[in-house]
């Protein structure tokens, strides 16, 4: 049983979330996505603790006040997206379905796809919670990619298992960041791609790297694969260009590992140039990025450290 639930909550959620997303496929796509635009005002509305976090994160990288008029209305467009992404993910089988993968997903960078495949080799995706990114794996098999999806477990297994199997529509598996990585080795010594989010807080396990302008402490872990492999890093994104909705899922350029260089140097450099690559798409699309969370944390833990330590020594 998931830590802290009783065995009704987690039934609970489970029947909510089902019957969320059967509403979602009922009804007309305008209207579920009318739906969720007033579902994202009520969170922003209601959830404080997250509009908190997202206004001070808004004046932090932008300037300003976290009061600011402009800041209060880029936070409304922001909890607007992410509920718009739950939807659109509830949708994507069925849009495709009706209008084909080409008339819902306009792939740009395709060149940089095959750039980074040779043959047997895998690629290590990376993407962030930026526009929708489910897309990536809808698009990613007709590209050639074979993609294996790493992500957090849910703690509701019930809600963990079904969102698996709903992204097992595109993916070839989703793979558990938690204890994962010998899937994920595997999975890439038989030359499929495994594709993973990287623009969260990694905490004391990451590496500390500029992000918009800040340090901020970075999951290293798909570097250390491309220097472990020697593989390609590519930066993918579905950014959503208009209500239909329609996406254009833009890869980057191919990041290499240069097999010349000291290990750590090189894994260091390589999350540097992930991070970059995701700022410069968040500067491109600041209100579909998820700025509802504690991406900086680094000088909290620091005062923390330092309070600890003096108070150890008196």
């Amino acid at each position: 049983m998931a830590r802290g639930k009783t065995r009704f909550r987690i039934v609970g959620e489970y029947a909510a979330a089902r019957g969320l997303l059967l509403v979602t496929r009922l009804l007309p796509v305008r209207a579920s996505l009318g739906l969720a635009d007033l579902m994202g005002d009520l969170a922003y509305l209601l959830d404080r603790a997250h509009r908190r976090v997202a206004l001070g994160n808004l004046a932090q990288v932008f300037g300003g006040a976290p009061s600011d008029r402009v800041h209060k209305q880029m936070a409304r467009r922001v909890f607007r997206h992410f509920v718009r992404v739950g939807t659109e993910f509830a949708l994507l089988p069925r849009l495709i379905e009706k209008g084909g993968l080409d008339q819902v997903i306009e792939v740009a960078g395709k060149e940089h796809v095959l750039e980074a495949q040779r043959p047997g080799r895998g690629i290590v995706v990376f993407s962030a919670h930026l526009g929708n990114w489910e897309v990536i794996a809808a698009a990613g098999e007709p590209l050639g990619l074979k993609l294996h999806s790493v992500g957090r477990a849910l703690d509701n297994p019930l809600l963990d298992r079904f969102l698996a199997r709903e992204r097992g529509r595109y993916a070839r598996s989703v793979i558990p960041k938690e204890g994962g990585l010998p899937r994920i080795a595997r999975a890439l010594r038989q030359g499929d791609s495994v594709a993973m989010l990287l623009d969260q807080h990694a905490g004391r396990r990451g590496i500390e790297v500029d992000f918009l302008g800040r340090p901020a402490s970075t999951f290293r872990a798909a570097a250390e694969l491309a220097v472990r492999f020697d593989l390609p890093l590519l930066g993918g994104f579905g950014i959503r260009v208009d209500r239909a909705p329609r996406f254009l899922l833009q890869f980057e350029p191919p990041l290499w590992p240069d097999r010349g260089a000291p290990r750590e140097e090189e894994v260091r450099r390589l999350t540097q140039a992930v991070s970059d690559t995701i700022a410069r798409q968040v500067r491109s699309h600041p209100d579909q990025w998820n700025w509802l969370h504690r991406r900086w944390r680094q000088r909290r833990q620091k005062r923390r450290r330092t309070q600890q330590e003096q108070e150890a020594s008196t």
